[in-house]
């Protein structure tokens, strides 16, 4: 059997005590605050001892506040911490999905994230996602998660599990898409999630960006205008991509967002049908079949 393991989620408040995921995950709330000041010193520290004085600190460092914690039980953990690991990072890509970037799993626990387990010196602690996040900034105040956000938790994360399991390309867009949330280069962020894209949707085929515009509108959007629309506004995004791709800098971020709610888009709606398209469901949702 595993071990029970806990995960501290910074950037959303849950409005309720405890919220059940099913599959035996839940949510509760809590309260740690995670902070990692920066130190220096200016000597080498002789074997087994600390470095000698003087020490400065360095005006950098992470901290967040948590106020909730993810349950992960001993079920989905029979590889120990790693498995623990993987089905955090899971919720906490999904939340980034449904209720915004800035969720974290920043830290996890083999005890209770409380006062009294503190005092008892219970378990350890590892620091998980505690990467600065360039791009998108820090966020001042958390989100409070929804009951409608719950509901699609409960509903889906065991689906996404499946699905990433199954499906490789799934699993790298999954990957590409959470990543976003600590790109420190808009141009290489598009790069990463369009390749995502473009190995799902159209599997290294020559005119990549008229293929995957045409077919990914076709998953995403019902014939008619919007379809032809979104279809124009990927191959937009595409070239934007490219021009990341050949070492463009830019400080426009919009084509960023812009590309990260078209993945989101798609990985939600993969993860509700429980599957990947096949080259002929893609072809007959292009012809209306």
């Amino acid at each position: 059997m595993g071990t029970l393991y806990y995960a501290g989620l910074s950037g959303l408040i849950l409005p309720v005590p405890k919220a059940d995921l099913g599959g035996g995950l839940f949510l509760e709330v809590t309260y740690g605050h995670l902070f990692a000041p920066f130190m220096m010193a200016f000597q080498p520290a002789h074997p087994g001892a600390a470095h000698p004085a003087p020490w400065r600190a360095v005006s950098a460092g992470f901290a967040t506040d948590i106020h909730c914690q993810l349950v992960i039980p001993a079920a989905h953990t029979r590889e120990g911490l790693s498995d623990a690991l993987e089905t955090a990072w899971l919720i906490a890509t999904l939340l980034r999905l449904r209720i915004g970037p800035h969720v974290r799993a920043a830290m996890i626990s083999s005890a209770q994230i409380s006062t009294e387990s503190a005092k008892r010196d219970e378990g350890e602690l590892w620091a998980v996602e505690v990467l600065p996040a360039p791009l998108i900034g820090n966020m001042r105040s958390s989100l409070t998660l929804g009951e409608d956000e719950i509901r699609w938790l409960r509903t889906n994360w065991q689906r996404a599990s499946k699905l990433a399991g199954a499906h490789r390309d799934f699993k790298v867009l999954l990957e590409a898409y959470s990543a976003c949330s600590w790109a420190r280069s808009a141009g290489l962020a598009l790069v990463e999630l369009w390749g995502a894209l473009q190995r799902l949707f159209t599997q290294g085929h020559q005119e990549a960006s008229l293929r995957l515009s045409v077919l990914l509108s076709s998953y995403l959007e019902p014939p008619g205008i919007e379809r032809r629309k979104l279809a124009e506004r990927i191959a937009k995004l595409y070239g934007a991509r490219s021009q990341g791709a050949h070492g463009a800098q830019t400080d426009d971020l919009q084509p960023l967002a812009d590309s990260a709610n078209i993945a989101a888009r798609t990985i939600i709606r993969l993860i509700e049908h429980e599957g990947v398209p096949t080259r002929d469901d893609l072809f007959d949702m292009l012809y209306g079949v």
